[in-house]
C-alpha cells in the first residue's frame, strides 16, 4: 500500500508537470504517468475495500464492515469522477496537484495506522484488533502460531473454571487469554 501510495503521487506530480505545458513530449510523458498510476493503483490499492474489511474486522461485523467499505468505494468513485472534468476545465493541471496531495498524505496514514498482517494467523490478526485499542504490532509475550494460541486459550479456560468443559459456542473474546502489551 505504502509503495502504491508513493507511486501514485510521483506520477500526479509528474502530471502535473508535464500538463502545465503544450509540447508533443510532455503530452506523451502525460500520458504514460496516467497509465503508469493505473498500475501503482491496481497493484496496491484497488482491492483494498474488499481485502481490509474481511480481514481487519472481527467476525460479527465483518459483513457489515464489507457493505461499508464496498459503498464507501463506489462513492468516492462516483464523486472522483464527477468533480475531475469540472475541476480539470476549471484550474486545469493544478487539479493534479491537489491529486498528488491526497495521495502524499495517505502515506504516513498507511504507515502509522494500518497495522502489518503479513506472516500473521488469523487468530493473532484478532489479537490486534480486539480489546480496549487496536495494537499495531502483536506484544511479545503473544504465540505466534495457531497451535500455542489454542493451547493457551485451552489452560486458560481450565484454570478458570476448574477444569469444567465449556459450551462449544463460547466467542474468542471469552476465551481469549489476557496479554501484557510491550513498548
Amino acid at each position: 500500500m505504502l509503495f502504491a501510495a508513493i507511486g501514485q503521487c510521483g506520477c500526479m506530480a509528474v502530471l502535473a508537470g508535464t500538463t502545465s505545458v503544450s509540447f508533443y513530449a510532455t503530452g506523451i510523458i502525460a500520458a504514460a504517468m496516467l497509465f503508469l498510476f493505473n498500475l501503482f493503483f491496481a497493484v496496491g490499492l484497488l482491492a483494498i475495500p474488499w481485502l481490509l474489511p474481511a480481514e481487519y474486522a472481527p467476525l460479527p461485523i465483518r459483513a457489515s464492515a464489507a457493505a461499508l467499505a464496498s459503498a464507501s468505494n463506489w462513492i468516492f468513485t462516483f464523486l472522483v469522477v464527477e468533480i475531475t472534468p469540472v475541476s480539470i476545465k476549471s484550474i486545469g493541471h493544478y487539479t493534479y496537484v491537489y491529486f498528488c496531495v491526497f495521495n502524499a498524505s495517505f502515506v504516513p496514514i498507511i504507515y502509522f495506522f494500518y497495522p502489518e498482517t503479513a506472516k500473521l494467523s488469523l487468530e493473532q490478526i484478532d489479537f490486534l484488533f480486539t480489546g480496549p485499542r487496536v495494537l499495531l504490532h502483536l506484544p511479545a509475550v503473544c504465540p505466534f502460531t495457531p497451535d500455542e494460541f489454542v493451547a493457551d486459550c485451552q489452560e486458560l479456560r481450565d484454570a478458570s473454571h476448574g477444569g469444567h468443559e465449556e459450551s462449544p459456542h463460547e466467542t474468542l473474546d471469552e476465551r481469549k487469554p489476557q496479554f501484557q502489551e510491550v513498548e
